[in-house]
């Protein structure tokens, strides 16, 4: 306090004829977020007013928005001029017109265009509404200088000229920086006259001529070399307005104020040559000079132990990597550890290209400060976040760029945020490396130890802080251990991945119709074909190709541009009239009826309990209500009125069986018998012998009995066309066509379900496609998801039974729904559905749970599991004689890819796909195909072919696979080796318009009919169609058989390849890779012969035989090896080529009839088995350690629909809570307590580690402090108790689940009192 009286009474001197730059005309800027001791808004208020200065400009962040108005108050308090605003926010703009003030209101413009016209008019246009809501309070908007177009003088005078000429705007002016105006300082003068007449401010920074690519951007007034000369240049110009002088370092805010005001106080009188006294000691610098850079490291790299056993080496001296596009395209992530000794120097951590190319980026060091900093030569210089790491310590560090903000952390702790400038004029990269421990030209080296690099695409945050090496990622570009280095010696893990960059458009658009359509934006089509091509045109072939990046290009989370927030949030369901009957997991009253059947008559409500015969709840009012989250499919029918009446005490008893239900108009009657007698029940006038009520089951008044009409298109592709046929979507019950299944009568038309619980008859199916007509049929079932046909006798499958549906007078509606069968379980768990309803020649039933696995009905209501271990199956399809049934899983934990799984009832029956884990004592059966994410997220049904269905593709048992994510179908071959079934899969189609469920052929026409529907994670644009494929040949090939042999791959088409093509070994392509089988959510694309790494492992293709008359092609690989994926692409045609997607667990013995055959050894170097993850969890440190004081126990468990059945929870302040977590459901959840308003930020990093290998390991929770506990990952029907003690501070904290895909939906608020 002395020393800050001692300079206030020094202040008297500055000369009184210098106005421009006394203190009463200074802002403070850059105080707020730039401040490394954290102010309150009270401590930053009377430390401003305190120096003397009676204005500042406001900076903040999002953790500030709460303390607006205290700064408001704080500010009056100590007569402080809130003299300017930074950006817009809503809040803000409220309390101003609260306060009634008046500040400038600070914007950077944009400017988007291909002429200096087009840009000013969008950057002028796009500032209308700020300016608007400015005037509103009378304040004016300042266009601010942040590099980058709109950073240029002229730019900003233009911006304003065409705002008061074209738009009469009177409340516009420029705000001029002069650290983000370093390239201005040969034309000051000619750029601060074009300026004067719009400058609303001008703020003051020590400068030097290039001062922000040496590392001195922001320096205190009178340390700059040019400083003296822009006070008179600023002076001169006319210009008489405020002046700011800021902070804008991690510096204490309060000593680089003070050191600007000492350098004015210095500067002045020198501006008219007045004499002063001596140069200021400052603060918050030191103006020693830059020591010489470090002599270049050499080229040799060494290892020497890193921080703990677990990091293994870490590098001492530098290396080179190759870089390249992908490390200099943002948004961009660099992790690192670092252990640095001295900052006599620069030390160079990471860089990328050499310091002249404008993507050009390194993380150093300052030299003698030792403070983290990030250079970015092309998008706004140095960024220093003022903290020392030269300490001899170990520190973690990420760095995030993008566009919105760079972001850097420092041991888990958030110490810089800036915007970046616009990317300038493109200087490109002379050296695409990536240096570690030295600049890539070599000039700077480093002083330290650098370890456990990982540079990924997107702008992540902290994910794996303290808990050991980081892991690879799908979207890591590189991992870098230094473990394998010697003494002088780089032994690099695999070979460098050369970059590539498709466009997103299919290679033939008229296979992907919806190429163009909103919902595939962002979506790259063909991916592996693109790459194949890129890669052909290349001499020599690289030796690893990249890996697919992810959904919409990787950089959107695990699940692109599709999310539970927006994308698949829909009322409608809930919203539509539920009429007078609903069937679904019922929940009400305290109770979960699986089972349940809701029925309504006027105000008066009841839910059946057919496993009960009984009513055990009944309601007045509103009837159900279900959920938008996920389109409602995931949700419960919720009771929605008041409860009148609830007995549970009422159980079947003795011999008794449900038969199911009559309708007779508005009416429903439940049938069942027991005590030997046939009974009727109505909810509402009670329960009678069937005779007494006989005339009700003979079929009631139509409810329905309009047929409606649409119009299909016809395709003309080849050799497959595709037709497309929209349901009646305007029509007069409201109804959703999400269609589930579909089957036809012997007359050709057919029957359809829908996910709501509809059935419709359909018919016109003909030629022509002109008339199709639909009428509605039943409705009320339990998320009707299958259709079977049998001698016209009409089957639907829901979550809850197999109902046989009967039109008892012949008005096209069913009046009748019987129960056949409902032996299997209903779980209430959202995701447990029952998919699929097909059945073999003994009539017995097959379908798919997630809940039990692959099931065949018979009866007296029998279930047979033939096989567990399906993650959410979508589809089944069984051989008439019953041997093979068919069913799929969709990527997730313990299920890498999208896969097809084949029960063979000779081999395999009874056994594990693998979902949830290796079973001890049961066998896992490896999947009959596998198809990568960027040909198909996400699985529908399969169909088998036979001598009816496509007679001529049917090859030896081949079927059809439909991918409910892409919108396409599949003909898959088989192949049996060592007795295991694997395949190979060409696409026939991506012109579905809604991802397909189910198929079957049409009984009259022979093609093939595609019911489908959208639901989540489908690229698809409607809500649910009817397709029609018709293989109408032509001349290209299609794919019928394969057998893939240790030399290559045999390969057997319908029609003859074209001889003079397929013959050249130069037309055809070959890649492979692996998937990881483990916990973890989904798996990168692996290479096989470094299996540490991912990536596409290139395989030559030595020769290409064409034999059997062009029917039979043999592709020779010698260097062929099994693998989870491999990759041919085909050149069977002039112009276009075929795309071949096999699963290939053994190779047979190798083909040699051809002439020339000569054995080529194996390069044994690639015989790698596909990596295998442990499944090992990390224990919790909450399930293990007691919390302070004593504990009061809590209950909480997992509901159904991505809900906890306990909405809230309530504790004291501190308090002890042992809470018991119970997981019933089907999907793994955990309990995750988090700060107040952070779990969006939460449920970001947990998505953002799907894919990361240990996210499965460290239960999908990020270590960051904003995570106050958590529990395990519980598998379904586990449980847990979790030890903590409340917040201290009272108030509203979220709880949620951070499984993939869960963060959205599940989530619980505990209320600290």
């Amino acid at each position: 306090m002395r020393l800050l009286f001692a300079f206030l009474l020094t202040l008297l001197a500055l000369p009184a004829a210098e106005p421009l730059y006394d203190q009463k005309n200074l802002a403070a800027w850059c105080i707020v977020p730039f401040d490394n001791q954290k102010r309150t808004p009270e401590q930053r208020a009377a430390m401003v007013a305190k120096m003397g200065l009676t204005k500042v400009a406001y900076d903040w962040r999002g953790e500030h928005v709460a303390e607006f108005e205290q700064e408001i108050l704080a500010y009056k308090k100590h007569g402080i001029e809130y003299f300017a605003f930074w950006a817009y926010h809503e809040e803000a703009f409220r309390l101003f017109e609260k306060h009634q003030l008046h500040p400038q209101i600070w914007v950077i413009a944009g400017g988007k265009g291909e002429t200096q016209e087009a840009k000013v008019k969008s950057a002028a246009e796009g500032l209308l509404p700020v300016i608007a809501r400015a005037a509103k309070i009378g304040s004016k908007l300042a266009v601010y200088n942040h590099g980058g177009w709109s950073g240029e003088p002229e730019n900003m005078v233009a911006i304003c000229e065409y705002l008061k000429k074209n738009h009469a705007v009177t409340n516009v002016g420029i705000v001029y920086n002069l650290h983000h105006g370093h390239g201005h300082l040969a034309r000051l003068d000619e750029a601060l006259k074009h300026m004067l007449p719009h400058l609303l401010c001008l703020n003051l920074n020590g400068m030097d001529i290039g001062g922000d690519t040496k590392g001195r951007k922001i320096l205190p007034i009178g340390v700059g070399t040019e400083d003296l000369k822009v006070l008179k240049q600023v002076r001169a110009s006319g210009y008489a307005g405020p002046v700011g002088i800021l902070n804008h370092t991690m510096e204490d805010a309060e000593g680089r104020l003070l050191d600007n005001l000492d350098g004015l106080k210095w500067l002045v009188p020198q501006l008219d040559d007045a004499p002063t006294g001596p140069k200021p000691k400052y603060r918050t610098w030191t103006d020693k000079p830059v020591p010489k850079a470090m002599p270049a490291p050499g080229k040799s790299a060494g290892g020497v132990p890193s921080l703990a056993p677990e990091y293994g080496k870490a590098l001492a001296g530098g290396m080179l990597v190759d870089g390249g596009a992908p490390f200099e395209q943002w948004p961009l992530t660099i992790e690192l550890r670092a252990k640095l000794d001295g900052k006599a120097g620069f030390n160079i951590l990471v860089a990328s290209s050499e310091k002249g190319a404008s993507a050009h980026w390194e993380v150093y060091t300052h030299a003698n400060r030792g403070t983290l900093s990030l250079y970015l030569p092309g998008r706004g210089g140095d960024f220093d976040t003022g903290v020392d790491i030269c300490d001899g310590k170990w520190h973690d560090i990420l760095v995030s760029l993008s566009d919105v903000a760079v972001k850097i952390w420092l041991d888990g702790k958030y110490v810089l945020e800036r915007k970046p400038a616009a990317a300038g004029k493109e200087r490109p990269a002379q050296q695409r490396k990536v240096g570690f421990g030295r600049l890539v030209e070599g000039s700077i080296g480093c002083d330290g130890l650098i370890d456990d690099v990982r540079i990924s695409r997107g702008a992540n945050e902290p994910t794996t802080w303290i808990k050991g090496p980081r892991q690879r990622m799908d979207i890591t570009l590189g991992l870098w251990s230094f473990d394998e280095l010697g003494a002088a010696k780089v032994v690099p893990k695999a070979p460098p991945i050369p970059a590539f960059k498709p466009v997103f458009a299919p290679l033939r658009p008229e296979d992907n119709l919806t190429s163009g359509h909103f919902v595939n934006r962002d979506r790259v089509f063909d991916f592996y074909a693109k790459q194949a091509i890129e890669a052909m045109g290349k001499q020599p072939q690289p030796e690893l190709l990249a890996v697919y990046p992810g959904l919409d290009g990787g950089n959107q989370g695990h699940w692109g541009n599709q999310n539970d927030a927006v994308t698949w949030k829909d009322g409608r369901w809930d919203q539509a009239a539920h009429g007078n009957l609903f069937s679904g997991v019922f929940r009400g009253a305290d109770l979960i009826i699986p089972k349940g059947i809701s029925v309504r008559r006027g105000e008066a409500s009841a839910c059946f309990d057919p496993l009960k015969l009984s009513f055990p709840v009944r309601w007045t009012g509103d009837f159900i209500r279900l959920g938008a989250g996920r389109h409602g499919f995931s949700d419960s029918a919720k009771m929605a009125g008041k409860l009148a009446k609830k007995d549970i005490s009422a159980v079947a008893q003795g011999e008794w069986k449900y038969h199911g239900f009559y309708r007779h108009g508005s009416e429903v009657f439940f049938s069942y018998m027991k005590d030997g007698k046939e009974w009727l029940a109505s909810a509402f006038d009670g329960e009678k012998e069937a005779a007494q009520w006989a005339h009700l089951t003979k079929g009631g008044p139509s409810q329905w009995p309009t047929w409606l009409e649409s119009a299909g298109t016809l395709g003309a592709q080849m050799p497959f066309a595709t037709d497309t046929i929209l349901p009646p979507a305007k029509n007069p019950y409201g109804t959703l066509f999400f269609l589930t299944g579909m089957d036809f009568f012997k007359d050709g038309s057919a029957a359809v379900c829908t996910m709501t619980g509809e059935v419709w008859l359909v018919k016109g199916l003909d030629d022509k496609l002109k008339q199709v007509r639909w009428k509605r049929f039943a409705t009320g079932l339990h998320h009707a998801l299958g259709v079977k046909i049998i001698d016209d006798k009409l089957y639907v499958l829901g979550r809850d039974q197999i109902t046989r549906l009967h039109d008892l007078n012949g008005d096209n509606e069913a009046d009748y729904y019987e129960c056949v069968h409902n032996g299997m379980s209903t779980s209430p768990g959202g995701h447990d559905f029952i998919v699929g309803l097909d059945a073999d020649a003994q009539g017995r039933f097959y379908t798919s749970s997630g809940n039990q696995g692959i099931l065949r009905l018979s009866q007296p209501n029998k279930v047979e599991v033939l096989a567990t271990g399906l993650r959410n199956p979508n589809g089944i399809s069984a051989t008439a004689d019953g041997r093979f049934v068919l069913s799929n899983g969709q990527e997730g934990n313990w299920t890498p890819a999208s896969v097809v799984f084949q029960v063979d009832t000779a081999l395999n029956l009874g056994t594990h796909f693998g979902s949830g884990g290796p079973r001890a004592g049961v066998t896992n059966t490896l999947p009959i195909l596998q198809l990568p994410r960027g040909e198909d997220n996400s699985c529908g049904g399969q169909v088998f072919l036979s001598d009816k269905e496509w007679p001529s593709l049917k090859g030896d048992g081949n079927f059809l696979h439909f991918s409910f994510g892409t919108g396409s179908a599949w003909l898959v071959s088989r192949q049996l080796l060592e007795g295991v079934w694997q395949s190979a899969a060409v696409k026939l189609t991506g012109n579905f318009v809604t991802g397909p469920q189910h198929g079957r052929f049409g009984p009259r026409d022979g093609h093939l009919y595609v019911s489908g529907m959208i639901g989540w994670g489908s690229y698809t644009p409607e809500d649910g169609a009817i397709h029609r494929v018709r293989h109408v040949g032509g001349d290209f090939p299609t794919l019928i058989g394969h057998e893939t042999r240790d030399n290559g791959v045999l390969l057997r088409f319908d029609r003859p390849v074209d001889p003079a093509v397929a013959s050249k070994p130069s037309a055809h392509f070959a890649q492979c890779w692996n998937y990881l089988f483990g916990p973890a959510y989904g798996s990168p694309e692996y290479s096989v012969k470094y299996p540490e790494s991912p990536g596409h492992d290139v395989i030559a293709v030595k020769s290409a035989q064409v034999l059997d008359g062009g029917k039979t092609l043999f592709l020779e690989i010698p260097q062929l090896v099994p693998a989870s994926q491999i990759h041919l692409h085909v050149g069977v045609t002039a112009g276009r080529a075929q795309d071949v997607f096999l699963t290939a667990h053994h190779l047979g013995k190798p083909f040699t009839d051809f002439a020339g055959y000569v054995a080529v050894p194996k390069d044994k170097s690639h015989e790698h088995a596909a990596p295998v993850a442990t499944g090992k969890a990390n224990p919790v440190k909450w399930e293990i350690d007691m919390c302070r004081g004593p504990v009061r126990e809590m209950k909480l468990q997992a509901g159904n629909a991505l809900q906890y059945a306990q909405k809230e929870l309530r504790a004291k302040a501190g308090e002890g809570i042992a809470l018991k977590f119970e997981n019933p459901d089907v999907m793994p959840h955990n309990f995750v307590l988090v700060a107040k308003g952070a779990e969006e930020k939460i449920g970001e990093l947990s998505a953002k580690m799907v894919a990361d290998p240990d996210g499965y390991a460290r239960h999908y929770v990020p270590e960051v402090p904003d995570v106050l506990c958590y529990s395990r990952m519980l598998d379904p029907g586990k449980k847990t108790i979790v030890y903590f003690n409340a917040p201290k501070e009272p108030g509203r904290y979220t709880y949620l689940c951070t499984f993939p895909g869960h963060s959205q939906l599940m989530r619980g608020v505990l209320v600290v009192d």
